[in-house]
């Protein structure tokens, strides 16, 4: 396989400043090995090979390590390869060419050893000199008026405060949508006309605008940007980022919202080969350390319908470890595979707790539910709370209800506290304590002041103060003098 295709036998180097792809020959590959006694052991080591670093320019930038379980006929197989080489849609071709040229190799056959009609650097070099030639020219302009004027900050509400410069830790939760649900949304996008993508795009708009208010989004997408036939069983790094922008309303009703995120998508589908990271370095983005430019949250749905792991005479299966880095703050990625829709939640633990993410995923598959159901209804309409939240909500967090004494005021009450609890702590405020005697003492001067001056006549009694202590005195003064108080607060308008 690393014959075949020769970005995987590539390295970066720097020639008069600039990177250059330099082909090594395959005659230092080698495959390490190590036994064993348990699979507890499994996820550490993963976990060590996967913070390995590459040295662009002189390392392999493909790992390949075989872990030999002693106590069974087991191993275990890890890949590790820098993204600057592969992307998702290789690691389809890699595991299909990978699995074919070992099950030929158990049976006696010959492993398909065929040169490759291209390879990535003639994708490379193709892009480089249309984009000389201006033949992006077009997309080019189509992602600037895309992200003209002032871009949107997405603030959502977070467990913890963000850190000053981005963090990349991070934590994966798996969750498997409703599989009648997920029925529904594929019958429901043959139906409107839309892509299973653009359902899901703009329910997770529907769900920022709900936890934010924005009503100007922007999600971060890849595309496997190949649109060329010769293309699908390349591997290398051919996919883009694009960044798109919704403008979103409460007012609005789903059915007409819909048909502007099918819009969006298609028109920034046609200007997907414009590449990111060109389009980042002219808008000349204000850089803010604690955040990635232009998006952090991002939206990926893979369908690996093309990648079976199996093969005749073995079985295998994928491995799945959680990855402790995150690129974004969240990123959605689902998987289509026959008839179930899988989520991976990536999430930066530095802002999220996992309850948290829990929760968001609900309140995601609850909107796809409530949408599918009706779409006739406006935006701000659909409840992303199940039942138990809103209840909680509605009623348990509202109960006021409680036994009262109504023959009784609230200053007999607080003379009989005074009584028993006197040295206990009233009122904290500003760094200092004051107890229900200081309180009580000092909200009896007020209450004289005011007899003196009403001489036994019932009014209202304006306070003009701010928020503090002696405004908790002020008020229980007022109403020991049998009047009643209204707030005047200092930065009410003077009418």
């Amino acid at each position: 396989v690393i014959n075949r295709h020769e970005i995987l036998r590539s390295n970066v180097v720097v020639i008069d400043g600039e990177p250059r792809l330099k082909i090594r020959e395959n005659d230092d590959f080698k495959i390490e090995t190590e036994e064993i006694n348990d699979e507890s052991q499994i996820e550490k080591i993963v976990e060590k090979e996967s913070r390995r670093s590459f040295n662009l320019s002189e390392d392999m930038l493909v790992r390949v390590k075989i872990l030999k379980l002693k106590k069974k006929q087991e191993n275990i197989l890890i890949f590790n390869m820098h993204h600057i080489i592969g992307d998702g849609w290789s690691m389809g071709v890699l595991v299909r060419e990978l699995l074919e040229s070992y099950e030929s190799y158990l049976k006696g056959e010959e492993v398909n050893s065929d040169k490759l009609p291209i390879q990535y650097y003639d994708y490379a070099y193709w892009q480089n000199r249309e984009l000389e030639e201006g033949l992006y020219e077009e997309s080019r302009k189509y992602w600037h008026e895309m992200l003209s004027g002032e871009l949107p900050v997405l603030e959502m509400p977070t467990d913890y405060p963000r850190p000053k410069v981005q963090s990349y830790r991070g934590s994966t939760f798996y969750y498997e949508i409703d599989k009648e649900l997920y029925g529904k949304l594929k019958e429901y996008c043959r139906e409107k006309g839309i892509s299973n993508y653009m359902f899901l795009y703009g329910i997770l708009n529907i769900l920022l605008y709900r936890y934010t208010g924005n009503e100007d989004i922007i999600i971060g997408t890849v595309v496997a940007n190949r649109n060329h036939p010769d293309l699908e069983n390349q591997i290398g790094f051919y996919v883009n980022t694009l960044a798109l922008r919704m403008g979103i309303s409460g007012d609005a009703k789903f059915t007409e919202f819909i048909e502007k995120v099918k819009e969006i998508t298609t028109g920034s589908y046609e200007h997907q080969g414009y590449p990111f990271d060109l389009l980042v370095e002219e808008l000349e983005l204000r850089r803010d350390m604690s955040r990635s430019p232009l998006f952090d949250i991002m939206l990926v749905l893979q369908n690996n319908e093309g990648v079976e792991f199996k093969g005749e005479g073995f079985e295998i299966e994928e491995l799945r470890y959680d990855k402790n880095t995150s690129q974004f703050d969240m990123t959605f990625q689902f998987f289509e595979e026959a008839d179930e829709l899988r989520l991976e939640l990536n999430y930066n633990i530095d802002l999220y707790k996992r309850e948290t993410i829990e929760q968001i995923v609900s309140h995601y598959e609850n909107l796809m539910r409530e949408v599918i159901t009706d779409e006739s209804k406006r935006i701000s309409e659909y409840v992303m709370l199940s039942k138990e939240e809103y209840r909680e909500i509605v009623y348990g967090l509202n109960l006021t209800e409680g036994e009262y004494d109504y023959n009784r005021s609230i200053v007999e009450v607080l003379e009989e506290v005074v009584r028993e609890n006197g040295k206990e702590e009233a009122v904290y405020y500003n760094g200092e304590s004051f107890s229900y005697e200081r309180l009580w003492r000092d909200s009896g001067v007020i209450c004289k002041e005011i007899e003196d001056r009403l001489k036994g006549e019932e009014n209202r009694v304006g306070l003009y103060f701010d928020r503090g202590y002696e405004a908790v005195a002020s008020m229980i003064g007022v109403l020991r003098s049998g009047n009643c108080y209204v707030p005047i607060g200092i930065d009410y308008p003077e009418e």
